[in-house]
């Protein structure tokens, strides 16, 4: 029988009218909405953020990083992972905008920040994406009734909008771009 059905094109959850939603337990129930979760916030996620765009992103934060060092000694990993987080932060939260944010670093090393603040930016949304599916996730553990699970609509959750740093390109990051 099938009970449900995701359209992951529309992200809408509908249940077949035939189906008996009576003889689900509440596990089985909670287990089928975290399934329909689970595909809505995959596909939210890879709809905005391809899987070959994470893993470049990874990569690049992994060389710039390391370019960086490598160009400045007196720069720790430390340093370079808490001034990322900082400008990346700003630059998503719209205190500042990209290109600001990489006008402040020297000028040699503006290509470095450049993708180091643009992928992580699109990382950090990833994890709010994920704050609210941990949310939604937690929500439908903890209801012990169906008549609780009912009150969850998966179908309204808002997602964090997706911030494309592609719109916000500057001179250093497309020169370098790959």
């Amino acid at each position: 029988m099938n009970i449900i059905n995701y359209d992951v094109n529309t992200t809408t959850l509908t249940v077949s009218a035939t189906a008996d939603l009576t003889d689900l337990t509440v596990s089985q129930y909670q287990l089928m909405l975290i399934d329909i979760l689970d595909k809505q916030t995959t596909a939210y996620i890879l709809g905005n953020y391809p899987q070959h765009k994470q893993l470049s992103d990874h990569v690049d934060l992994q060389y710039w990083g390391g370019w960086l060092q490598n160009n400045n000694s007196s720069y720790t990993t430390q340093y370079i992972y808490a001034t990322t987080y900082i400008n990346a932060y700003n630059i998503a939260t719209g205190n500042t905008t990209l290109q600001d944010a990489i006008n402040e670093q020297p000028s040699d090393e503006q290509i470095g920040w450049a993708h180091l603040f643009s992928a992580s930016v699109r990382i950090g949304w990833v994890k709010a994406v994920k704050d609210v599916y941990n949310y939604y996730y937690n929500e439908i553990m903890n209801q012990t009734t169906i008549s609780e699970l009912e009150t969850i609509d998966i179908n309204s959750i808002t997602y964090p909008t997706f911030i494309d740093v592609s719109t916000l390109t500057t001179s250093a990051s497309a020169s370098a771009s790959g």
